[in-house]
């Protein structure tokens, strides 16, 4: 399987609604692996990061992309990104099914991810973090 190894930057988050103080600098790092072209594009990652509780969370997920717009120069892809987060009260693992963006090129790029509200842990929230290529 020939593909791409990446790593990444965890950093920011928007609460929307929130009607408590939610930490929105997330701080963490992680790995994704991808592979595929520009019409079906797969990943893997696995990461840490200091949650919305300002908790450590871990998380593992797998994703697919699709080429919306744009080449390998510079290029905005959508897909999704499902898996497990940990480090929250009360759920040892909190599933997840998040929509994605991303805009980049070839060797970086940032991700915007999307997350519902998840009763009792937070509210709908937004997520940025970037992407370096290092294979």
């Amino acid at each position: 399987m020939d593909g791409s190894l990446y790593l990444v930057v965890n950093g920011l988050s928007k609460h929307v609604g929130a009607d408590r103080g939610y930490n929105e600098t997330n701080p963490g790092y992680g790995i994704t692996y991808s592979w595929g072209d520009n019409r079906l594009n797969h990943l893997i990652t696995v990461g840490k990061y200091l949650n919305s509780l300002s908790s450590d969370s871990s998380y593992a997920g797998y994703g697919r992309q699709t080429r919306l717009l744009g080449n390998d120069a510079l290029h905005l892809d959508g897909g999704f990104l499902a898996g497990g987060i940990t480090g929250y009260p009360d759920y040892p693992v909190v599933p997840a099914l998040l929509p994605m963006l991303t805009l980049g090129g070839k060797n970086a790029a940032l991700n915007l991810m999307f997350s519902p509200p998840v009763e009792g842990v937070t509210p709908a929230t937004f997520m940025l973090n970037g992407q370096y290529r290092i294979k």
